[in-house]
């Protein structure tokens, strides 16, 4: 009887060791991809059925926010809140040469450590400011439909972030999508203020003056862009849908942040002008959900009132099943909705600030209900707050501050209190003082000149003598004038690959910014080494 009974509770514990250990292994074989893209610029009135008519097509299967903002007035600040949850006041990011802190377990960081593969494709999160969120980079470069067909055939488990960057300035519209200026502006002055939008990637703000009548056209260009866009988003469709990567996989379309097209007297974002703001045409963005049937719960609605970026990746832990952080603010949008309330903040030149260490003025923002708080503070004390009511105002035209501070005072209140929690992480500081040219050397380019891109075969990177496994500080000066940036990459290794890029992207990006100045150091000793001076060839 004994030994029966034995027999009898050792075959019970062997079933159920199988049995959870299907069970892990099915949760294992169906655990749900996610990818995240990103659209540049792409303001909520850029979408609608005679735009972006293959989005919306794709979108009746969606779950949609009406109203969906973005936390801050460039893409960096933004795409952190995406990536992490973190406000803006909480990560403290707010122009380059920032860094999250790395001593924060962040989300991608525990679904790496969960079996998923952790990607972006785009040569720029390669900079400072997407160092510890927990990105892979080792794909940088990738074309994103190959490496989706890839995790198609593998059917690995991934978080891919994408981020289409051809609806940033200048609005050049492609081949096919070119726009009729001369019926939309009227004289040579106006032709010449709209010429600088599609060829420029920065207008500093009150550099041109831009008047009411050029709106139309600005909005024209961009519009163009987003139809190019809309062509793209056709064929990544058709890969998400007929490759199974949709029953297996949540797909997020939003954009970083959205564009002024004229209406208060600049064009683009806070990095493109110097003026940055948080007026709807910037945070109002398009925001869209698909979520395989495995996942969809019957009552969850499809379409939402509000939303924002603090949301997006609470919700996707949830669907995921992965615990949600404590200090993450945002909610699962398709689980709970709550009275319309926002914040933002945003430096106001963003990662093309001019000093970097001393940003000249922070913009902070707050909704609740139909009132929205702006709330200007410069480096030098002074301070300007404005009050709209977006539903009878939208446009943000009629600044209330003065008439209605009783009706706002505990809005008021609860920015401040925000205000006073926000932080501003360290720039980093230069510590070599050795002399230029007794540092490392280069082995390519191997000296200055002019390259095109031909002769870079569509490669972009540098690289210099030294010890693999040491770590170095690459340091750039790109542009001239006004459009000048400079700032400082860690690097491991004697190699920066920025990866292959596009003959477009190099004639939107790099050509624009040359000259580039560029030089190297170990980080813990040494010298620079020489300026490497680039010009960039179309």
């Amino acid at each position: 009887m004994r030994y029966r009974f034995l027999f009898i509770s050792f075959a019970f514990i062997l079933f159920f060791t199988l049995v959870v250990k299907g069970v892990l292994l099915y949760q294992k074989e169906n655990r749900i991809s996610v990818i995240l893209l990103t659209v540049e610029s792409l303001r909520h009135d850029l979408v609608k059925e005679s735009i972006t008519p293959n989005l919306l097509q794709a979108a009746k299967s969606a779950h949609r926010s009406l109203v969906h903002r973005a936390v801050s007035g460039w893409t960096g600040s933004n795409m952190i809140t995406l990536l992490t949850g973190l406000t803006p006041f909480q990560a403290g990011v707010h122009t380059r040469g920032q860094s999250v802190d790395g001593k924060l377990l962040l989300p991608l960081e525990v679904l790496a450590d969960k079996g998923y593969q952790v990607a972006g494709l785009q040569g720029f999160m390669t900079m400072d400011l997407y160092r510890n969120l927990g990105l892979g980079i080792d794909d940088v470069g990738t074309d994103p439909f190959f490496w989706l067909t890839q995790r198609a055939q593998d059917k690995k488990y991934f978080f891919l972030w994408e981020h289409y960057l051809h609806t940033h300035l200048p609005y050049r519209p492609g081949k096919g999508y070119e726009v009729a200026l001369d019926a939309l502006v009227a004289d040579k002055e106006a032709k010449q203020r709209v010429e600088a939008v599609r060829t420029t990637t920065h207008i500093k703000a009150g550099s041109i003056d831009y008047q009411t009548g050029d709106v139309q056209a600005i909005h024209a260009l961009h519009t163009a862009n987003a139809r190019e866009f809309d062509d793209w988003f056709a064929r990544f469709w058709e890969l998400y849908t007929k490759s199974g990567l949709r029953n297996r996989c949540v797909l997020v379309v939003t954009a970083d942040h959205g564009d002024e097209h004229g209406e208060r007297g600049n064009v683009g974002h806070a990095s493109t002008n110097l003026g940055g703001h948080l007026h709807e045409e910037i945070v109002r963005v398009p925001f869209f959900i698909w979520v395989p049937e495995t996942l969809t719960k019957q009552e969850w609605p499809k379409v939402v009132d509000h939303s924002s970026h603090t949301d997006v990746m609470v919700t996707l832990l949830e669907l995921l099943g992965v615990n949600v952080p404590k200090y993450l603010e945002g909610r699962n949008f398709l689980e709970k909705q709550v009275p319309a309330s926002w914040f933002g903040m945003t430096s106001g030149g963003g990662f093309s600030e001019e000093d970097p260490a001393n940003i000249k003025y922070f913009e902070y923002g707050a909704i609740e209900g139909r009132w929205k708080l702006l709330w200007r503070k410069h480096k030098d004390g002074r301070e300007a707050r404005r009050l709209y009511h977006l539903g009878k105002d939208p446009g943000e035209n009629d600044d209330g501050y003065a008439l209605y501070r009783d009706q706002v005072a505990e809005l008021e209140k609860t920015l401040a209190a925000k205000i006073h929690t926000a932080r501003n992480r360290p720039v980093r500081e230069d510590a070599a003082q050795n002399l230029v040219g007794s540092g490392p050397q280069w082995v390519f380019p191997p000296g200055s000149g002019a390259y095109g891109y031909k002769q870079l075969a569509g490669r972009f990177y540098f690289e210099w003598q030294g010890r693999d496994d040491a770590d170095y500080i690459l340091q750039y000066r790109a542009g001239s004038g006004d459009n000048m940036v400079d700032g400082e990459l860690e690097v491991r290794g004697v190699k920066k690959d920025f990866g292959k890029l596009s003959k477009r992207y190099w004639q939107t990006w790099v050509v624009p910014v040359s000259p580039v100045r560029v030089r190297v150091r170990r980080a813990d000793r040494g010298g620079w080494s020489s300026w490497l001076e680039l010009e960039a060839m179309p």
